[in-house]
Parts: C-alpha cells; sequence; structure tokens
C-alpha cells in the first residue's frame, strides 16, 4: 500500500510540476526568441544548421523533462522491495 501511495505522490507532483511549467512557459518561449533573434544579429548562427531551431524549440523540450524525473523515479519505487514486517 505504500508504494500506491508514493506513486500518487508522485504523480501529484508532476501535475502541480506542470501547472508551473504552463505558467512559465510563455515567458520561457518568449525568452527564447529575443536570444535566437540577438543570436543571430550579432553572430552568424546559419553557420551551424538547426542551431536557431533547437533554440526556438527548448522550451518545448522543457515539457518532457518533469515526465522523464517522474517515470524514473515511478520505476525505482516500484523496484524496490519491500521491508519485512
Amino acid at each position: 500500500m505504500k508504494k500506491a501511495t508514493t506513486i500518487i505522490g508522485i504523480m501529484f507532483a508532476m501535475g502541480i510540476l506542470y501547472a508551473l511549467l504552463l505558467v512559465f512557459m510563455p515567458f520561457l518561449a518568449d525568452t527564447a526568441a529575443t536570444v535566437n533573434m540577438s543570436m543571430n544579429a550579432s553572430h552568424n548562427m546559419s553557420n551551424y544548421p538547426g542551431a536557431s531551431e533547437t533554440m526556438l524549440a527548448s522550451p518545448w523540450l522543457l515539457m518532457f523533462v518533469p515526465a522523464i524525473i517522474g517515470i524514473i523515479y515511478v520505476v525505482i519505487v516500484l523496484k524496490k522491495k519491500a521491508a519485512a514486517r
């Protein structure tokens, strides 16, 4: 039963993380776009294929981080042996 409550807690924490991430996503996307325009103006980013696209996609790639951490933590919890009574 302890594993089930731990997994429910992980899911709840991931929900909170996603809610916070969705609140800050417009700021992160705007910052990435501003940095991209600044880098294009000051440095020749056309010499590096995919650099501009990766920079613009980085805030959206950030959406996978809580899920990956949550999945790893759930696997660790499920693989842990139950304590003997």
